[in-house]
C-alpha cells in the first residue's frame, strides 16, 4: 500500500507539473499572439497617416503590447517638432490609441546661421538654413544659447515669458499679422516694427493685451492717414501717442 500510495503521489506531481507547463506555454502563446499591437489609432487634426504615425511613434505592428514605452514615444514624436502627443491609450489586447496635436509656428529667429521656427510656446518647430515663404514676426534679441526640435530654445526665463504672453495676446486679437519684427533684447522696453513700418514702443510686457488693443486702433488709424513714418508709444497701456518723425 505504501509503494502504490507513493506511486500515486508521483503520478499526482508529474500531472501538476505537466499542466503547469501546458498553462505557462499557452500564456506564451497568447501574449505573443494575441497581446501585440494589431491597431493603432490617431485623435486628434494632424496631417498624417497611421503609416506615418507608426514611422514616427517608432512602433512596430506585431511586437508586444507590453513594449508600448509612453515617454520613448513622446521624445519620438515630439522630437520631429511638429507634434505634441496628448495622450497615449491602450485597448487591450492589441490597440494603440494615440492622440496628437500639431504645434503650429507663429513667429521665426535667427541664430547660429539658422532660422528656427517658434510656437507660442517658444518651442522649435523647424530648423532652417534660410528662411522659407512664412510670413511670421521675426523676433529679434532672443539669441538662444541651444535649441532642438521639439524643445524650448534655450534663453532667460524672463525673455521667454515675455515672449509667450507677447504671443498669446497677439494671437488672441489676431494682431500678429500686423508685426514685422518684435524685438526682446530688454524685456522691460519691448518694440515692434509694423508692417507699414512704424515702430510701436510697448514698454514692459504688463497690461499687453490693453495695450494691443491700443495699438491695432492707431496702425488702422495711421495707414487709412497714410502716415507710417514715426514712432506709436503704448507702453502705458490706456493711450496711444504718436510722433511723426
Amino acid at each position: 500500500q505504501r509503494k502504490q500510495r507513493k506511486k500515486k503521489t508521483g503520478s499526482t506531481l508529474l500531472m501538476a507539473v505537466l499542466i503547469a507547463i501546458l498553462v505557462l506555454i499557452a500564456l506564451f502563446l497568447i501574449i505573443n499572439n494575441v497581446y501585440v499591437i494589431r491597431n493603432v489609432l490617431i485623435e486628434g487634426d494632424v496631417d498624417l497617416n497611421t503609416e506615418e504615425v507608426v514611422r514616427l511613434a517608432g512602433l512596430s505592428f506585431g511586437s508586444s503590447i507590453r513594449s508600448v514605452r509612453e515617454e520613448q514615444i513622446r521624445q519620438n514624436i515630439e522630437g520631429t517638432g511638429e507634434y505634441i502627443l496628448v495622450g497615449i491609450s491602450i485597448q487591450r489586447p492589441n490597440t494603440v490609441i494615440l492622440a496628437l496635436e500639431r504645434r503650429v509656428p507663429v513667429a521665426i529667429t535667427f541664430t547660429g546661421g539658422k532660422y528656427l521656427l517658434l510656437d507660442k510656446y517658444g518651442y522649435v518647430t523647424r530648423i532652417y538654413e534660410r528662411t522659407g515663404d512664412e510670413v511670421l514676426p521675426f523676433i529679434k534679441g532672443l539669441n538662444p544659447t541651444n535649441y532642438r526640435l521639439g524643445r524650448p530654445v534655450s534663453v532667460s526665463e524672463e525673455q521667454l515669458s515675455a515672449y509667450t504672453e507677447l504671443m498669446r495676446a497677439l494671437l488672441e486679437q489676431r494682431a500678429d499679422t500686423l508685426i514685422r519684427e518684435l524685438d526682446l533684447t530688454e524685456v522691460k522696453s519691448v518694440t515692434a516694427e509694423s508692417r507699414i513700418g512704424v515702430t510701436v514702443r510697448f514698454g514692459d510686457i504688463t497690461a499687453i493685451d490693453d495695450k494691443i488693443v491700443w495699438m491695432k486702433a492707431a496702425l488702422m488709424d495711421l495707414e487709412e492717414r497714410g502716415d507710417s513714418v514715426g514712432i506709436l508709444d503704448v507702453s502705458s497701456g490706456n493711450q496711444a501717442q504718436w510722433r511723426a518723425s
